[in-house]
């Protein structure tokens, strides 16, 4: 009984150490924002005005060349002046340097993540409207 009892009681405080360090991932709230409709997100409106570029290798296809999105997204905060910014999914060339980052403040990110739907290579099929997936992500507190 007494080996038993020892048992368990080492089965729970393994547990129970091994749960303390596991670090567990928080998901990421993703938002939609099709486009030309602006969302509101806190205090920030968030549209995403245009595609100037979709070269991005269709799925089932064999490029040589990934390929990659370019959107312009206007953010607006508060009574400030509108900010366009220009995101990149996909391939960047040589010497770019791109940051999907729309908006931070000292509590929050808000990014980019990827642009829906993905090129197919299926011919005759219809073509869904674009798609912006955006997350806000809090900024971890140096306590």
């Amino acid at each position: 009984m007494k080996k038993a009892l020892l048992i368990i009681a080492l089965l729970v405080t393994i547990t129970a150490i091994s749960q303390e360090e596991t670090p567990v991932d928080v998901p990421k709230i993703v938002t939609k924002i099709p486009l030309n409709t602006p969302v509101k997100m806190g205090d920030l409106t968030i549209k995403f005005l245009e595609v100037t570029e979709d070269s991005r290798c269709p799925k089932g296809v064999n490029c040589t060349w990934a390929g990659r999105a370019k959107i312009l997204v206007e953010v607006v905060e508060g009574e400030d002046p509108p900010l366009i910014k220009e995101l990149l999914f996909g391939a960047t060339m040589q010497g770019e340097e791109y940051s999907n980052i729309l908006f931070i403040d000292s509590k929050h990110v808000i990014k980019g993540m990827q642009l829906n739907p993905y090129p197919t290579s299926k011919i005759g099929s219809k073509k869904e409207p674009y798609v912006l997936l955006v997350s806000k992500e809090k900024i971890a507190s140096e306590e």
